[in-house]
């Protein structure tokens, strides 16, 4: 759908339609993260919508903090290009740009700051907007919590189907964050990349009463820190959850969608 939508809609139809994709996802991956917070067996979680600084910096999509410990969600609804697809570079998937690794090759330093601005990987670039915002984050929670979270796990999502395995990482994402450098402050944990689906699984997961996030999150950097975060999900809990409100409302969702693309609901024959 989107190769096509991709033909059909050129220059800024196409932007605007990313852009609103991209927000879509945001507010339904937020949504999702606010479930797990509520409904967490070990207690619920204090969350932030988009925490942002005085100058208008924002820190991460959405933040969670119980007691000492604090989660930030950097959310991509990005989709892999046309030419990664093909066999090209592929910048926009694990990035940075050949300009960027080149610099990083050469042991010339690169600030967050231009890393981010830089390097457009589905995968890569949170990874800089996290590290430019921890300590700043760290400081914002102390101020509006009333309490220094000295525990700081990084989440990365992702809308795409494409993983995160223990090849990208230890072939690729591991080396990045040591030579750039990233994650460098002892409050940091891990990194961890998780698909859609499994956030849709671990908000099932919290409202059936099953899920620790804090014990899930320890256990995965503890002993599975490169694992894929699905393979780990299922180890950890033996079965995949499945979000019954997605079930419950997908109907509506796609009658929704046929609704705008097509002016008309669809028919039972489109529902087989």
């Amino acid at each position: 759908p989107f190769f096509i939508l991709s033909k059909i809609l050129g220059g800024a139809e196409l932007t605007r339609f990313h852009t609103a994709l991209g927000a879509a996802y945001e507010e339904y991956a937020n949504r999702l993260t606010e479930r797990i917070a509520k409904n967490d067996q070990a207690g619920k979680w204090s969350i932030i919508n988009g925490p942002t600084t005085k100058n208008g910096e924002q820190l991460a999509d959405i933040y969670l903090q119980r007691g000492g410990t604090g989660i930030m969600f950097e959310h991509k609804g990005q989709r892999p290009g046309t030419e990664f697809l093909r066999g090209g570079e592929g910048d926009r998937v694990v990035g940075p740009s050949s300009e960027l690794l080149s610099q990083l090759d050469g042991g010339n330093h690169v600030s967050q700051k231009n890393g981010s601005a830089h390097d457009k990987g589905l995968m890569t670039r949170g990874m800089w907007q996290q590290s430019k915002a921890g300590q700043k984050l760290v400081d914002y929670a102390q101020n509006h919590l009333a309490e220094k979270p000295d525990r700081l796990f990084p989440i990365l999502t992702m809308y795409c189907s494409l993983v995160v395995d223990t090849v990208v990482r230890k072939a690729y994402l591991n080396p990045l964050m040591q030579v750039a450098p990233l994650y460098q402050e002892e409050f940091w944990r891990p990194p961890q990349w998780i698909n859609v689906g499994d956030l849709e699984s671990l908000a099932a997961m919290s409202e059936a009463g099953k899920l620790d996030f804090e014990t899930l999150l320890n256990e995965k950097v503890a002993k599975f820190n490169d694992s894929r975060f699905d393979f780990f999900l299922y180890q950890h809990k033996k079965a995949r959850y499945i979000d019954t409100k997605l079930v419950d409302e997908g109907k509506s969702i796609l009658d929704s969608a046929a609704l705008a693309f097509f002016e008309k609901k669809l028919s039972s024959q489109d529902e087989l």
